[in-house]
């Protein structure tokens, strides 16, 4: 006779169960670094954009994060949602269709899993606005994390515009 007893079966299915329950933390947690990573190459590509796109127009460029909604695209607190990227011809740190132009909307992928936090701690809230030669208003140092993720990443924005990065390895504050 040949073929396997339910006793095996059972055994085998009871194996798989352990090592996936043991092996599912690991998985989730390196996904959450892979996002945080993503949305780090996200954000410096936007910035360099910024940088170029104020120097190239001569204009002042904007990225703040997209309000959450789904009217026209807006700076807000809900820096979960996205990125908005604008040249802001009258200079208030706001995107308005009238007077501004609109470079990119970009949407995050997972919502609501990655914390984008200033400098503080806090969420970030405010914009980084690059002027004609290049340079920003106010520095930034910019801390990504996702919850399921053990890497916290920082993008640091110099008051000459240059940006660069940094790693730590511990899971987001």
């Amino acid at each position: 006779m040949r073929g396997f007893t339910m006793v095996d079966l059972l055994l085998v299915a009871c194996l798989a169960g352990l090592f996936l329950s043991l092996g599912l933390p690991a998985l989730r947690t390196i996904q959450g670094n892979i996002a945080t990573t993503v949305e780090q190459h996200r954000l410096l590509s936007l910035l360099r954009t910024a940088r170029t796109a104020a120097s190239a127009g001569r204009r002042q460029t904007v990225l703040c994060p997209l309000a959450s909604g789904a009217g026209d695209p807006a700076c807000g607190a809900a820096s979960g949602e996205g990125w908005l990227l604008f040249t802001d011809g009258d200079r208030d740190l706001s995107f308005r269709s009238d007077d501004d132009d609109l470079l990119r909307v970009e949407r995050l992928a997972r919502r609501g899993e990655l914390h984008v936090l200033d400098g503080r701690g806090r969420i970030f809230a405010g914009a980084i606005a690059y002027r004609p030669d290049g340079s920003v208003r106010t520095p930034a140092t910019l801390t990504l994390c996702s919850g399921g993720g053990t890497r916290t990443l920082h993008v640091v924005v110099s008051m000459t515009g240059r940006v660069r990065t940094a790693r730590e390895e511990q899971p987001c504050a």
